[in-house]
C-alpha cells in the first residue's frame, strides 16, 4: 500500500499544477517543486545561487521536460527495485505463502508512471511549438506573393527542438529516449498535416513555401534521436545515427505531406490523372480534400 501510494504521488508530479505566483516558472506540480527546491538551496548555499527564472516559453518546457524525466527515472528505479524485492520476500517467507507474494501490481504502478512521463514530455515539446504552428496556421497561404527559403515558424520549431530535446536525451536511457522520439515524431507529422489540410487555401507561392518549410523540418525531425548539447551548444551526435526504423517513419510521413502540396500544386487539368497516380489509395473525400485547397469545387474536379 505504501509504494503504490509513492507511485500515485511520484505520477502525480506529471500533472498540471495550480495556478500560482507568476515568478514560479513550470506548467506541472513537478516543475515547480524543482524550481522551489533551488530556491531553497540557494538560500542555504550561497555559493551557488539560483538565477532568477527565465518566464520564456522555451525554458519553461525545459523545467517541465527535466521534472518529467526525473519522475520516469524514479518509476524507472522503483519498478525494477519492486521486482527484486518481491523475488528477496518469497526467499524468506514459508513455502505456504510464496505464491500469496505478488509485487506484479505495483511494478504496473510504476509503469503507469513512466508512460505518463513520456505523454508529458511529449505534450511539454508541443506546448514549446505551439506558438510557431499557431504562426503557420494564421498565415494566408493562398494569398502568398513571395516564396524565402524557410518561413519564420519553421525556425521556431526547430529552435524549440534543440532547445528541449538535448536537456531530455542527456536525462534519460536511450530507451525511454527513443520512445520519446517515436511519439513526438508521430505526434508532430499528424499535427503539420492537419494544418495543411485545415488550409482554407493554398496558392502556387504557398505551394512552394510550404514544400520549402517541409523540406526544413524533416532534416530536423531526423536529427531529434541524435541532438546533443555540447557546452550549450546544440550538436548532433557523431556517435550514431538515427535508427533506421525511425528514419523510415519520419521519411514515410513527410512523403506524405509533400505528396499532398504537389496535388494541390498539379494544374487542375491534370489533377484527377495525377491523383490516380500518386495516391493510388486515396478515395474521394481525398481527391476532395485536394481540390478544396487548390479553391476548386467538387463540380470542376468531376469534368
Amino acid at each position: 500500500v505504501v509504494i503504490r501510494r509513492y507511485a500515485s504521488r511520484l505520477g502525480g508530479l506529471l500533472e498540471d499544477a495550480p495556478p500560482g505566483p507568476s515568478a514560479i516558472p513550470g506548467t506541472t506540480v513537478g516543475a515547480r517543486a524543482l524550481y522551489e527546491a533551488a530556491r531553497r538551496a540557494s538560500v542555504d548555499g550561497p555559493d551557488d545561487p539560483v538565477e532568477a527564472p527565465d518566464l520564456g516559453e522555451r525554458a519553461t518546457a525545459t523545467r517541465d521536460a527535466e521534472a518529467a524525466c526525473y519522475a520516469l527515472n524514479t518509476a524507472e528505479y522503483c519498478a525494477e527495485t519492486a521486482g527484486q524485492l518481491g523475488d528477496i520476500v518469497r526467499g524468506k517467507v514459508d513455502a505456504t505463502y510464496k505464491d500469496r507474494v505478488d509485487f506484479e501490481p505495483v511494478c504496473d504502478c510504476f509503469h503507469d508512471v513512466i508512460a505518463a512521463a513520456v505523454r508529458r514530455l511529449v505534450k511539454t515539446l508541443e506546448d514549446a511549438l505551439a506558438p510557431a504552428l499557431t504562426a503557420m496556421d494564421k498565415t494566408n497561404w493562398g494569398a502568398l506573393e513571395l516564396v524565402d527559403e524557410e518561413s519564420l515558424y519553421v525556425r521556431d520549431v526547430c529552435a524549440a527542438i534543440k532547445h528541449v530535446a538535448p536537456r531530455v536525451r542527456q536525462l534519460l536511457s536511450a530507451l525511454y529516449f527513443r520512445n520519446f522520439c517515436d511519439k513526438f515524431a508521430a505526434a508532430f507529422w499528424t499535427r503539420f498535416q492537419k494544418l495543411v489540410e485545415g488550409a482554407r487555401r493554398i496558392s502556387e507561392m504557398g505551394t512552394h513555401q510550404l514544400l520549402l518549410d517541409l523540406h526544413s523540418l524533416k532534416p530536423a525531425l531526423l536529427a531529434l534521436p541524435t541532438v546533443a548539447a555540447d557546452d550549450g551548444v546544440v550538436v548532433v551526435a557523431s556517435e550514431s545515427a538515427p535508427p533506421p526504423a525511425y528514419s523510415r517513419f519520419v521519411a514515410k510521413r513527410a512523403a506524405r505531406v509533400e505528396m499532398l502540396l504537389k496535388l494541390v500544386g498539379t494544374p487542375a487539368d491534370m489533377l484527377v490523372e495525377r491523383f490516380k497516380i500518386m495516391w493510388p489509395d486515396g478515395n474521394e473525400d481525398d481527391l476532395a480534400t485536394v481540390a478544396a485547397l487548390k479553391g476548386m469545387k467538387r463540380a470542376e474536379v468531376a469534368r
